[in-house]
């Protein structure tokens, strides 16, 4: 079987962001706006199509994601409890909105929830837990599926999921379709056995896993070439540094040297996908991988129903640089019925 695991949080704000400042001439006042929603489903059908997926299940970050597993990492969970304090406050309706990338989360915690019911209603598996990290669920659904000899298509922050990539795991990139071991070099430019250790590098600023500071993605490649052709491991890396501080010393070199603690508290948290997960959301996992799913009738004039009805009955206040009405979606040209028989799996 093949199955299309999506990072839900991910995808929904690079389509917000994507369609930020799409604006519909038919404007009305009181109106919600759909661009993250919208977009979604569009990304999503498009994956779907590609991948030809048999099962799709969506992953989502909780409110306090992380809580738990950050108590053993105090630089990440600082950074996380900004987040965690936001997602309460806007819960509270006690967000600042005069700050425009507090307005922004707003609106996209908004539009996640109107995504999840529209996804509820056409049948489509979603897990959430309050305390965990989307990214931890989908590694542990990744390795139940592998087991049973399925393929597993994974649609989320690029970056995050490149050392995923096996026999019977791939990425699914949007604007570039399906990466495996056999095109991943010529899209990312290095041999994806060197992921895990240039993640660790790197960090990552999704899951606030801080890299090496002013080393970034290029940087990396141009200083240390061999990682776009070769398996490179950490002792290869401490040695090269070595090496090169004698004779051409640069400042890279040095800081990578000094880095040890940072690249080992990286790898322990990289490690650390799925061991926090309760055996309640291993459970609902399990249940997602292997249970029936069975379809009710469902049409696009009900999801257009239910969108027309959030327009004139949701009062609450718009954002002003939100996106795409309803109206929008109307005027497109797209089989979104075609689409959602796609998504409904």
């Amino acid at each position: 079987m093949k199955h299309l695991i999506i990072h839900g949080d991910w995808v929904i704000k690079d389509a917000f962001y994507h369609n930020l400042g799409i604006k519909n001439k038919l404007q009305t006042d009181g109106a919600t706006w759909f661009g993250g929603t919208i977009g979604f489903i569009e990304q999503v059908g498009e994956a779907i199509e590609k991948t030809k997926a048999e099962r799709v299940v969506v992953f989502w970050d909780g409110i306090l994601f992380g809580k738990n597993k950050y108590d053993t990492h105090p630089i990440i969970k600082r950074k996380r409890m900004n987040k965690w304090n936001l997602n309460m406050d806007i819960i509270s309706n006690s967000v600042d909105e005069e700050d425009k990338k507090n307005a922004h989360s707003k609106e996209l915690f908004y539009q996640k929830l109107l995504l999840k019911q529209i996804l509820d209603d056409v049948f489509v598996r979603s897990v959430e837990f309050d305390d965990m990290e989307a990214h931890d669920m989908m590694t542990f659904y990744k390795e139940q599926a592998i087991k049973d000899g399925d393929e597993v298509f994974i649609y989320g922050k690029p970056a995050n999921f490149q050392n995923f990539i096996s026999d019977d795991v791939y990425l699914y990139v949007k604007n570039n379709g399906v990466v495996k071991k056999e095109n991943f070099q010529e899209l990312f430019h290095y041999d994806q056995r060197n992921s895990f250790l240039m993640f660790c590098i790197l960090g990552d600023d999704q899951r606030d896993i801080s890299g090496i500071e002013g080393i970034g993605h290029k940087k990396l490649l141009k200083f240390f070439p061999m990682f776009q052709s070769d398996k490179f491991s950490y002792g290869d890396l401490m040695k090269y540094c070595s090496e090169k501080n004698i004779t051409h010393p640069l400042k890279i070199y040095d800081e990578i040297l000094n880095s040890y603690e940072r690249i080992l508290e990286n790898f322990r948290v990289l490690n650390e996908n799925f061991i926090y997960l309760t055996s309640e959301a291993k459970s609902e996992i399990i249940k997602n991988l292997y249970s029936p799913l069975y379809i009710k009738e469902r049409s696009i004039e009900t999801i257009k129903s239910f969108l027309y009805e959030r327009i004139y009955y949701d009062k609450r206040q718009k954002v002003d640089s939100a996106i795409i009405p309803y109206y929008y979606l109307m005027t497109k040209e797209i089989e979104y019925s075609n689409l959602l028989d796609k998504i409904s799996i």
